[in-house]
């Protein structure tokens, strides 16, 4: 078994074919249990074209970038629809979806494994009787807790406040439960935008000092800290999601700053502290095309200003020390690491269009891509 707990993801998914005996230990919820996943492989990045609104997707690899250069995602096109489909979250290497630019008649949800190339549905929850003015589906799955991932759906009914429920989907028992509430949310919380952590999903708020979470192991609903608030508008939150194991989250006081800080959330839930503070002024020495020069319209001087996008927080091999994934121009993503300052580029996209057409990631998302070849 030792030896089966060294494997990387994809030879481990493969040796379960050598013999029913590896089959039956490698399935097992304990050897699951006990096996240690790798760091991000890489990130699910969305991109359009000018003129063209179907969503689409481009895999970025960080592991080796150099030998490994950006590989269109196939793995999306078991559904035949000509809706397409859309990532809504990654979570411990599954990753959620649903039928893009669907009527709500015909919506459908997909749980989706990369490494195994599997995927499972389940049925909508009954919103007849509910008629909520507020509908967001979570995932939740944690393979050191149970072999089983959750879909946790919150919904808002409008009384003097909008008060929230929660249910629960199992694909244990493939059923819908009643789980929480009822409880008040705070005002601007992000019920689409969860982040799974410690068997709990935080849902971030962009105004209230607080937010609310959810053990969904627990059934319980509890208070946590935001970030402090920077300005009187509330947050800019650019960044919040999980990194080896802790909240971290970004907030932006103006638009595209030159400088900002990474907060990260003490393990006792008690405060936020400002652990990383990044120079792009210094980044931009290095890739001159991040900088934009405009006339002033007011005066006879000419602005300078960064063009970027934050898109993720990464966990590398080496412990508490991540890097910060941007996307600069022209197509271009590097990689900053916020422990040495070391700077990588990634594989340059503008070769990936199949149509020649320009891409634009400024406003995409990416969703990291955690190997598992456990579920589905």
């Amino acid at each position: 078994m030792k030896l089966l707990l060294c494997l990387p993801p994809k030879p481990l998914f493969m040796f379960k074919l050598v013999s029913k005996r590896w089959m039956s230990t490698i399935s097992s919820p304990y050897f699951s249990s006990i096996w240690k996943p790798r760091p991000t492989s890489g990130l699910f990045v969305s991109l359009s074209s000018k003129g063209n609104f179907s969503i689409k997707y481009t895999y970025i690899s960080l592991i080796q970038p150099k030998q490994n250069p950006v590989v269109p995602l196939q793995c999306l096109d078991f559904i035949k629809d000509s809706c397409g489909v859309e990532i809504l979250q990654s979570c411990g290497g599954l990753l959620f979806l649903c039928r893009s630019r669907a009527s709500e008649s015909s919506l459908q949800y997909y749980v989706y494994n990369p490494t195994t190339k599997h995927f499972s549905t389940f049925p909508y929850p009954n919103l007849l009787d509910k008629c909520p003015r507020i509908s967001c589906l979570n995932l939740s799955f944690d393979l050191s807790k149970s072999p089983y991932c959750q879909v946790i759906h919150i919904y808002g009914e409008y009384r003097s406040n909008i008060v929230f429920h929660i249910e629960t989907y199992t694909f244990e028992t493939n059923t819908w439960r009643y789980s929480g509430g009822p409880f008040v949310g705070p005002v601007g919380t992000s019920f689409s935008k969860g982040v799974f952590l410690n068997g709990t999903l935080h849902w971030p708020t962009d105004y209230s000092e607080t937010s609310v979470c959810y053990d969904v192991y627990e059934k319980n609903i509890r208070k946590f800290p935001m970030p402090p608030l920077q300005s009187e508008c509330g947050r800019n939150l650019n960044y919040f999601g999980e990194v080896g194991g802790k909240l971290h989250a970004i907030d932006f006081t103006e638009c595209n700053a030159s400088n900002f800080d990474v907060f990260v959330m003490e393990n006792d839930y008690s405060c936020w502290f400002k652990k990383y503070h990044i120079d792009l002024d210094t980044v931009a020495q290095s890739f001159p095309e991040m900088v934009v020069y405009k006339p002033d319209p007011w005066t006879d001087n000419t602005r300078t200003f960064l063009r970027y996008k934050v898109h993720s927080i990464i966990e590398t091999e080496t412990p508490d020390s991540p890097s910060l994934v941007l996307y600069i121009h022209d197509d271009k993503f590097i990689s900053l690491n916020l422990t040495d300052n070391t700077l990588l580029k990634l594989p340059d996209l503008s070769r990936r269009s199949s149509d020649q057409q320009k891409s634009y990631f400024r406003k995409s998302r990416a969703f990291q891509y955690v190997e598992n070849p456990f579920w589905i």
